[in-house]
């Protein structure tokens, strides 16, 4: 089943853009991905190219029964992406990802703060657990293929709810 993730219309350029998401495709955790490119269907959370496809053309031909001439107007029709924004209500579904997070530090009023975490575990009231992601952008500062420190892996973060600004999944380049 598929969700939509965003929809929004562009006036000016006749222009109608919808994201989708398929929330109930399970994700793999990041380990498994590589493994997971490999086979011909992989699970990621993002709807097939037939899903969108069909989707698309279910739209179009809604677009032509409301008699909004859909050969005016542009639709685009795409997956959420790959480095999408998780909403609150994802992130179990992203347990094990790294992201990169933008959160308030300490009490109200806290600076705001903004690294790349791998997301541990979501409580029932909204908190969560985070670690420091093992990604080049978190060893940038470091020689060349040299990891992260122990100290660095054993770090933890844990944020209320309220405290999370906004995560978008981070795809290691």
């Amino acid at each position: 089943m598929l969700d939509l993730y965003s929809f929004r219309i562009f006036a000016a350029s006749k222009r109608i853009v919808v994201r989708l998401d398929k929330p109930s495709d399970r994700c793999a955790p990041p380990r498994a991905a590589a493994v997971a490119r490999l086979s011909p269907s992989p699970s990621f959370g993002s709807p097939t190219m037939d899903e969108l496809t069909a989707f698309s053309i279910a739209f179009d031909t809604a677009l032509g029964e409301a008699a909004l001439a859909p050969d005016m107007l542009t639709v685009e029709v795409s997956s959420a992406g790959a480095e999408r924004e998780v909403r609150p209500r994802d992130l179990a579904r992203f347990v094990g990802f790294p992201m990169r997070v933008t959160y308030r530090r300490g009490a109200e009023g806290g600076e705001e703060a903004t690294e790349v975490l791998r997301l541990l575990s979501v409580g029932a009231a909204g908190e969560t657990e985070w670690a420091l992601a093992d990604v080049k952008a978190n060893r940038a500062h470091l020689k060349k293929g040299q990891p992260l420190s122990k100290k660095a892996k054993e770090r933890r973060v844990a944020l209320a709810a309220e405290a999370l600004r906004k995560a978008h999944l981070h795809v290691d380049a």
